[in-house]
């Protein structure tokens, strides 16, 4: 149960097409979109496992698993994007910030209930604080 619900094809098939969107802008907002609605769907696996992580670190390995390879390929694509001048500051690092942004959005939002905003302009604003922090100059 735990493999078939901690992978996902999504992530790489957004990082696959979001090369044909014009700026950065709209490159990471499609991609927290994807990622916030990959979270969404496992909210409940993903508790669990931070619940049972702490008393069986080693059993759920494949529960962490997908989004250990999401984090691989927001490395890379990150890698690309600070290669090309775009972003400045270490892939990994760019990467752990940006997927942390939208998990604490996901996981933590009875602390942001009382913020009455569409996704659409939340997303927007990750993007653009996480840009003015990580934009090459």
């Amino acid at each position: 149960m735990l493999e078939h619900y901690s992978s996902s094809t999504a992530i790489p098939e957004t990082l696959a097409r979001v090369a044909a969107l014009p700026t950065i802008e709209e490159q990471l907002r499609a991609i927290a979109f994807t990622a916030i609605a990959q979270m969404r769907e496992r909210e409940d696996l993903i508790r669990v496992s931070m619940a049972e992580e702490l008393t069986n670190p080693e059993g759920l390995s494949c529960a962490w698993r997908g989004p250990s390879q999401t984090r691989n390929l927001l490395v890379d694509w990150f890698e690309g994007r600070t290669r090309a001048g775009e972003l400045a500051g270490e892939s990994a690092w760019l990467a752990r910030v940006f997927m942390s942004m939208l998990f604490s959005f996901v996981m933590a939002r009875k602390i942001w209930a009382d913020l009455d905003v569409p996704l659409e302009r939340c997303v927007e604003n990750l993007v653009e604080i996480f840009l003015n922090g990580a934009r090459a100059k």
